[in-house]
């Protein structure tokens, strides 16, 4: 099992430990928990290895040292949740991602593009940063528009997204057909399928839009580069509220527009959690 991020516990006697990171994901709802129980513990965890590795070593441009030899093509039928290669037909070399194998709330199989749990990784980057992804596959990262691509191409996906306020209210958005096109297309949002969920459909506003950084202007604002506007890089339209913005920055406040937003109507837009996850669909 391999952590998302790195996870400090108290150990009480006859119990399952107390987990003292409040934004701290297992890659299932019980994530925005302050505790679990020992049910919870026995299902998804081995907490005595988890704190005995203690394994914060930071992974920068997701060049992951000692990933296992084993190289996949989809994050369907994984034994383990971990880090893994992955290799696709058209692709020409591997690249390192991280499965989840169970979820407690959407089955098995989910590959994760994007995680924000901390703060630690800074989210304005340049085209070349999205395109080739960035951050720590154990903390926070963006697995690259280009993978993204070759993955959505590959075959079917559908998207899952999850979120927790810094409230600790927890909310999903899940849509059932996901695809990006090439770099050549500016990585546009091709399709996204129906919707369902709790945190209301925060991605429809982006559907055709053209990726966009701050060195990289796709939008369709003749006046405003969204990308600068809203201090990230994202699918944006015309720099208008009504949608998303995950690449924002992570604060309760940072501006109008610069957070980690989901603009739906829900009580609290701001997100301290953020992560997008693909599965392959048949």
């Amino acid at each position: 099992f391999v952590t998302l991020l790195s996870i400090s516990f108290e150990f009480v006697q006859g119990s399952c430990p107390q987990i003292a990171k409040r934004s701290v994901t297992f890659g299932h709802h019980a994530s925005i928990r302050s505790r679990f129980d020992g049910l919870e513990c026995s299902k998804y965890l081995n907490l005595e290895d988890i704190c005995m590795r203690n394994d914060t070593t930071s992974v920068r441009n997701l060049a992951v040292p000692n990933l296992p030899a084993k190289v996949i093509d989809s994050c369907q039928g994984i034994n383990r949740q971990d880090q893994y290669l992955m290799k696709l037909a058209k692709s020409s070399t591997p690249f390192p991602v991280v499965c989840i194998k169970h979820h407690e709330m959407t089955g098995d199989g989910w590959l994760v593009i994007q995680q924000r749990v901390d703060g630690s990784e800074d989210f304005y980057r340049s085209w070349a940063d999205y395109r080739n992804g960035f951050g720590d596959l154990n903390r926070e990262f963006w697995l690259g528009l280009e993978h993204i691509h070759q993955v959505t191409n590959s075959a079917r996906h559908e998207l899952l997204v999850e979120m927790v306020t810094f409230d600790d209210r927890f909310y999903y958005a899940r849509y059932s057909s996901f695809e990006i096109g090439s770099e050549q297309e500016k990585y546009i949002l091709k399709r996204l399928g129906s919707y369902s969920g709790t945190a209301g459909d925060g991605m429809k506003a982006h559907v055709g839009m053209r990726f966009s950084t701050y060195d990289s202007d796709n939008d369709r604002s003749p006046a405003v580069l969204c990308a600068v506007k809203y201090a990230g890089g994202w699918w944006y339209n015309n720099c208008k509220v009504g949608g998303a913005n995950f690449n924002g920055r992570r604060k309760s406040t940072a501006g109008r527009y610069q957070t980690i937003l989901w603009e739906t109507g829900i009580p609290k837009r701001e997100m301290q959690y953020a992560r997008m996850l693909l599965r392959r669909t048949f």
